[in-house]
Formats: C-alpha cells, structure tokens, sequence
C-alpha cells in the first residue's frame, strides 16, 4: 500500500460490503460492493461459542436479524438459521449471515477483502483467520484491521503477504513511531479525528491513511483534498463519483 499522488484516484474499500444499498455484512452487500467496483469489501469477524467465524459488526444479532443473542453464546447451526436481510428491506428476505469462508470463497478471483478483528477474538483465532485468508490465495489482497496492535502482529508473523491497519479513536503523539516499530502498513484513524495534519503527519512518516467517510460529497470531497489515500465508504461508487468530479 502507497501513498496517494494528488493526480490518484483514491481507492475504496466498501463498509460492510455496500450498506448503503444492502444489508451489511452479507453476500448480497458483498456483491453489490463488487459491482461498484470497490477495491476491497469490509466486514467485522466475530466467534461463534463453537469457534466458526462470522460476519457481524454488532455482539448481538438484535439489530440486523430476527433473532437475539450474543454472537458468542450462539452455535453456528442457530446463527446459520437466522434472516439478516427483512430488517433492511423485505427484498432481502431470507439473506443469511455468512461465516468468514463464505465470504473467502466468494470473494476468491473476484475482490480483496478487508476483515476487522474483534478484540474479543484471541491469539489462536488470529493465527486461525490469516491461515485461512492464505487457503484461499487472498492475503495479497486482504487488509486486516483492529484496534489491537497485537492483532495486526499476530497476523502478519502468521502471513506476512497480509496487509495490516491500525484503528485509533484519538491521535496520540506516539502512534506512528508505534505503527513504524510493528511494521504496520497503514492508519485507520475514527473519521472524527482525520484533519490536514494527521495526514501530512502520517505521510512524512511514509504511512498511508485510510478512513470511513460520511455519504456526503462535501465531505469526501474535503478529505480527497486533505490527501486522504483510502475511504472506506457505505456507498461505495460515491468516492469515484466525487473524484471524477473534481479531476
């Protein structure tokens, strides 16, 4: 991963596929993140109580199924059985949770995926996503990210084809000498934080800087100015279509 020239189109990971036009975490956001030609799909990986990787942003699956339950305290024969698609819209009715090999299987020849590790997964789940990141011929196209350092070690000493980002709620005045000394590729910095400054920082320290942007093309189009390298947006075509305008 390199920093953007001012003449570069910047590239876009889609938030949870396409959220903006499917429901997240899901083949169907996947696909659409896809067809709008994202560079990378992003999704959040969680643990089921039986150790099958899963792809859910929240604990529960209360928000984006007609089910309750933590993740954790769920089989994945009970996750498996769920609807994650009627809370978006009754289209995508019946639309499941997929586990992390669905979406690796899918996305193989197709897409790099970005996979944002929880801090509740351990050591050994670490070590167990990047092998199977590496069964299926992604880890040159796949950006791991976390708020963990020792996540992003983890994985990158058990693949070390593997892209690796920090996420960071606030700026502190040692995170690049610690993202340079862990051999991390980029910054993931809470889009609240991301200024003119933090980019021109993390640049002169050669580090790329990727953020999730607001759906709004004001917005995009200030933070394209600033320098920002990679947007991880909802709608994943808008960062294109605020690009070609400005060019």
């Amino acid at each position: 991963m390199e920093i953007r020239e001012p003449t570069q189109a910047p590239l876009v990971i889609g938030h949870r596929g396409a959220v903006g036009y499917a429901p997240e975490n899901t083949l169907a956001a996947f696909a659409k993140g896809f067809e709008l030609a994202a560079e990378w799909v992003e999704t959040d990986v969680r643990a089921t109580k039986d150790g099958t990787y899963v792809l859910m942003h929240d604990a529960t699956v209360d928000r984006t199924t007609n089910g309750t339950g933590h993740v954790a305290q769920m089989a994945i024969e009970e996750i498996k059985d769920l609807d994650a698609g009627s809370w978006f819209d009754v289209g995508y009715r019946g639309v499941g949770i997929p586990t992390l090999g669905d979406l690796l299987a899918w996305a193989k020849d197709k897409i790099g995926v970005c996979l944002d590790l929880h801090p509740s997964l351990e050591p050994k789940d670490v070590e167990k996503i990047a092998h199977q990141v590496q069964s299926y011929d992604l880890a040159d196209r796949s950006l791991i990210i976390s708020s963990e350092f020792e996540h992003l070690i983890h994985a990158k000493l058990n693949c070390p084809e593997l892209t690796t980002g920090i996420l960071f709620p606030s700026e502190s005045d040692d995170i690049y000498e610690q993202v340079t000394r862990n051999d991390i590729d980029f910054l993931h910095p809470n889009r609240h934080i991301v200024s003119p400054a933090l980019i021109e920082k993390a640049h002169n320290a050669g580090i790329p800087v990727a953020a999730s942007v607001f759906s709004d093309e004001h917005w995009i189009s200030e933070r394209l100015e600033w320098g920002l390298d990679i947007i991880n947006c909802d709608h994943p075509d808008l960062p294109q279509k605020v690009w070609s305008s400005q060019s």
